[in-house]
């Protein structure tokens, strides 16, 4: 399976690498979703979990680098 599978590479697909088992629970209304979005794109089920997964972590780390730190706070002292 291709590891840096995105949804526009589900039209063309790769012979599968290596894979590892990994069992996770999710909402139901997700399952159906990702059923539906498998069945729309003539996919398997795990090429398109693994495309979204790919896809999630690209833009989280697109906005780590975008995030700037924050100034530290000021620290103000009253005199009375």
């Amino acid at each position: 399976m291709n590891t840096n599978l995105r949804l526009q590479d589900l039209y063309g697909r790769d012979k599968e690498n290596e894979t590892k088992l990994l069992a996770l629970y999710v909402p139901k209304e997700l399952t159906t979703r990702i059923d539906r979005l498998a069945k729309e794109l003539k996919a398997k089920k795990r090429e398109v979990i693994l495309a979204l997964l790919n896809e999630g972590l690209d833009r989280y780390h697109r906005s780590r680098t975008r995030r700037r730190k924050r100034p530290a706070a000021r620290t103000t002292s009253r005199t009375s």
